[in-house]
């Protein structure tokens, strides 16, 4: 709360040099964003033959990314 005291004081309106001010929260916004993604996953379809981890994929193939697993690639494929 500091920094947001300090760089925006009693403003009504916040511009965006204001938010280049505040490096402290935009970095605890990054890292909340990091550990908790807006998207728990997303799906791709390969546009050629893929290798991911030894397993072949062929082109055309749904891929499905789980973005907040936390295992390494290996341990969920296999």
């Amino acid at each position: 709360m500091e920094e947001v005291d300090r760089v925006l004081g009693a403003k009504s309106e916040i511009t965006n040099e204001d938010l280049a001010n505040l490096t402290y929260t935009s970095c605890v916004f990054k890292e909340a964003l990091r550990k908790y993604p807006p998207l728990a996953e997303f799906s791709r379809i390969t546009d050629s033959d893929m290798s991911i981890c030894g397993y072949q994929i062929p082109k055309g193939s749904w891929i499905q990314v789980h973005i907040i697993e936390k295992k390494p690639l290996k341990r969920v494929l296999v």
